[in-house]
């Protein structure tokens, strides 16, 4: 993973092939770039993550999408942006709290700030390539790199993640969140792939994930009514509408965070490993209630 003399992936190896991508993520709100990854990057960062659960500490917190403010109210939350933390399956754990089977199939993701703080993760996500299409595809000026979660979807216990906009829980003024979502494993429909809506990211973003008054819990602020979001969702949310983004391992997948997309259980026998990050436009605004916040002295990093 070296930027010295870097070769570009064939599909955006020309200025041709690059406008193609850029025309189809402005009409649809996604685009997929199959064998973006070699063998040797897959391997760099499979081997990586393995370090990185065998050398963090003891299982602190449980990740659902189902319940937000139920499940995130807590300083291991908050400081996951600081840090490279662990979440567990809610399947993981017996009645008396204690992982049923070994941690590294228990897991449901670790984050936040794992592209910064880990070598392997850092080279891979500041890799030339990435910033070509964050800047050619996507149009960022100045993108910076919010976010890392390695996700396992774990045989038989991996969880759904329920139909969402990535900008309702990484708001910015304006709206700039792109995600960059990388197979370290064959997805499929039975191990749990990802669901997209195409061009529903031309839907308004009606509500934002943010710490509350009180600095403690979590909630959502909405900015439509009740019979506004209704309509929204008619028109936007309707999942028979969605389509299954079934890709081999070491595709990326890179879509708007206002595109609503989805995943359903795991129910095979197979994990389905990724990595992803999430960009913002430097210039845009990062409000100080996000949940997301670093420390004065761990700012943001980019492309400089």
């Amino acid at each position: 993973m070296n930027n010295e003399n870097v070769v570009l992936p064939e599909m955006i190896n020309t200025d041709e092939k690059i406008n193609n991508l850029k025309d189809e993520f402005a009409e649809k709100g996604y685009v997929i770039l199959k064998n973006f990854l070699n063998d040797e990057e897959i391997t760099a960062l499979r081997n990586a993550a393995i370090e990185i659960i065998e050398e963090t500490a003891d299982p602190e917190s449980i990740f659902t999408t189902k319940n937000q403010c139920g499940k995130t109210n807590n300083d291991f939350f908050f400081q996951s942006a600081n840090n490279i933390s662990l979440f567990w399956e809610e399947d993981a754990f017996d009645e008396e709290g204690n992982l049923k089977q070994d941690r590294k199939k228990s897991i449901n993701k670790f984050g936040h700030a794992t592209h910064d703080l880990n070598p392997v993760f850092r080279e891979f996500v500041h890799q030339k390539k990435l910033e070509i299409i964050a800047k050619r595809v996507i149009n960022f000026e100045d993108p910076v790199i919010i976010q890392s979660m390695y996700i396992y979807k774990q045989p038989k216990i991996g969880g759904e993640v329920t139909p969402h906009q990535d900008s309702t829980f990484l708001y910015t003024e304006p709206l700039s969140c792109r995600a960059f979502w990388f197979a370290l494993e064959d997805a499929t429909t039975e191990n749990g792939c990802l669901y997209v809506i195409p061009s529903s990211y031309k839907s308004k973003v009606y509500q934002r994930f943010h710490v509350a008054e009180n600095g403690k819990d979590t909630t959502f602020e909405k900015f439509c009514t009740d019979e506004e979001i209704e309509e929204i969702k008619s028109e936007f949310w309707d999942e028979t509408k969605a389509i299954t983004v079934e890709v081999p391992a070491g595709s990326l997948v890179m879509f708007d965070g206002s595109l609503v997309h989805f995943s359903k259980s795991n129910t095979s026998n197979k994990s389905r490993e990724a990595f992803t990050i999430h960009m913002i436009e430097r210039s845009s605004n990062w409000p100080s209630d996000n949940w997301l916040q670093r420390d004065e002295d761990f700012p943001f990093k980019g492309y400089e």
